[in-house]
């Protein structure tokens, strides 16, 4: 599994070399084994280097979270993963908070909970699942204070 891991970094590198918007790639941490545990992409600004991505591994290789950066804040979409390969959320940010849809799955892969914040604030609908995959609730939110919840459970 480690040299899976290790195949796809490599892989990752010659693609991300590929490109016209050439990205400089820095292993800022690894394990004792020398597995990277911390990878950063940096683009060429002048005389700086600037980040733009992040990517974190768990010590078996497997992806532990994939991210962007606009002026050293998390911007856009963030992806974060169990130890066993699935995905544990993804969401997007701006300027550093959690803005937009975000989702949260179970370990089992299945879909726990999704919904929308606006500028690191709760906002519209979030709807959340039991194990199975069934709705079990809905929460209204606007700008972060709760307007009204809806038990899905006892409607059945």
């Amino acid at each position: 599994m480690k040299k899976i891991g290790f195949i796809i970094l490599v892989l990752i590198a010659l693609f991300s070399s590929c490109s016209n918007d050439e990205l400089i790639e820095k292993v800022i941490s690894t394990y004792p084994n020398e597995t990277p545990s911390l990878i950063e992409y940096y683009e060429q600004n002048g005389d700086s280097l600037v980040l733009v991505k992040q990517m974190r591994y768990y010590n078996n290789g497997e992806k532990k979270e994939e991210g962007y950066f606009v002026n050293n804040k998390k911007d856009g979409e963030w992806k974060y993963w169990y130890d066993n390969g699935n995905v544990w959320s993804e969401g997007f940010f701006k300027e550093g908070v959690r803005d937009g849809e975000s989702k949260i799955y179970y370990k089992s892969g299945k879909l726990q909970y999704t919904g929308f914040y606006k500028m690191g604030n709760t906002d519209k609908k979030w709807t959340f699942y039991d194990g199975d995959g069934s709705k079990i609730k809905e929460v209204y939110y606007e700008d972060g204070k709760k307007i009204k919840e809806v038990d899905l459970e006892n409607l059945k």
